[in-house]
């Protein structure tokens, strides 16, 4: 009778100590909620943003490192006021690349650069919790510059100059008063310029075709910012 007694009196304090521990967690973990709650209702007082575009890092493990090219937007800056904020955006992608051809028998080197921007407008349309849901749009320029070199000597480059707009739709969600996390889609129109452009050295021959074009893309949320309030 002792020893049925000792357990069942061990087993009481056990479970109470168990329960004792539940609210005790239960406890901080509403406490930390609420208090980030209040932090919240605050965290439009910071002036300024910076978020990076971590779908590179993302897409590095998944084995596609490539994912992401200038349009991409390495980064974003956002300048507040009160429910709208300006906003920059850049992004640049160079390239260098050999190759000789074996059945014509030329080295050709190739040298691409591609230089992308946005600024623009944006509105917070509607806050729920730890939720923001905006709208705005950009106005948006790239510049491209594609050169070959044949043997040294002959060139054909490409010079592109595109300009547009692009509306655009997002989320935000905050992990905290200074740490959210965004995507958005996005519709963009350009409006591109091109010159084409061959030099023959030896003739001294300079050819030059200027044509004009458009082009446009509806934008899925694929890419992840995280943003921080400086």
């Amino acid at each position: 009778m002792k020893i049925k007694y000792i357990g069942f009196h061990y087993r009481i304090k056990t479970d109470v100590l168990r329960l004792f521990l539940a609210l005790v967690i239960a406890f901080t973990l509403v406490s930390s909620l609420d208090a980030q709650n209040r932090d919240l209702v605050d965290r439009h007082q910071n002036k300024l943003d910076l978020g990076f575009n971590m779908t590179s890092v993302i897409s590095s493990f998944s084995g596609n490192g490539n994912f992401l090219e200038a349009e991409d937007l390495p980064f974003i800056l956002r300048l507040r006021t009160k429910k709208s904020c300006l906003r920059l955006s850049l992004g640049i992608l160079g390239r260098t690349t050999e190759f000789f051809d074996n059945i014509t028998g030329s080295f050709r080197e190739t040298s691409e650069n591609k230089y992308f921007g946005r600024v623009g407008f944006e509105y917070d349309l509607l806050r729920e919790g730890q939720w923001d849901m905006y709208i705005g749009l950009d106005f948006v320029g790239t510049y491209l510059t594609d050169n070959v070199l044949v043997n040294g000597a002959n060139s054909i480059s490409q010079d592109i100059l595109g300009a547009g707009l692009s509306p655009f739709a997002g989320v935000k969600f905050y992990l905290g008063s200074r740490v959210y996390l965004g995507t958005e889609a996005n519709f963009t129109f350009l409006f591109e310029s091109k010159t084409n452009t061959e030099f023959d050295p030896f003739t001294g021959s300079r050819t030059e075709v200027k044509t004009e074009g458009e082009q446009f893309s509806l934008n899925p949320p694929l890419f992840l910012y995280v943003n921080f309030k400086l």
